[in-house]
């Protein structure tokens, strides 16, 4: 759904273990990966904004209950382009190498 462009936001927990590496720094790229192994799928989405709030349940929020809201933007790239399915995991990082 992420890659389609249908799912526009990504939720996280409003834990420290959240709180700690999204309030750290500024983000600009999230990085999905669907699975472990280094040659599963990924795609590298623009990071718009940081928000917190009530997220949208079909789109896999919990209901109310305050998240993390990262809207998405544009699709940067996408490795490779077959077989990549929605994540719930993601690596968040900023597009100048300096995480």
């Amino acid at each position: 759904m992420i890659k389609a462009g249908i799912k526009k936001e990504e939720y996280r927990e409003m834990k420290p273990y959240w709180h700690k590496r999204l309030m750290r720094k500024r983000y600009n790229v999230i990085i999905f990966r669907n699975g472990y192994a280094t040659t599963s799928p990924t795609v590298s989405v623009e990071l718009k904004e940081l928000l917190s709030g009530l997220g949208i349940i079909e789109w896999g929020a919990p209901e109310n209950q305050e998240v993390y809201i990262l809207r998405l933007g544009d699709i940067l790239s996408a490795e490779p382009t077959q077989g990549l399915g929605d994540n719930k995991g993601g690596n968040i990082g900023n597009n100048n190498g300096t995480n």
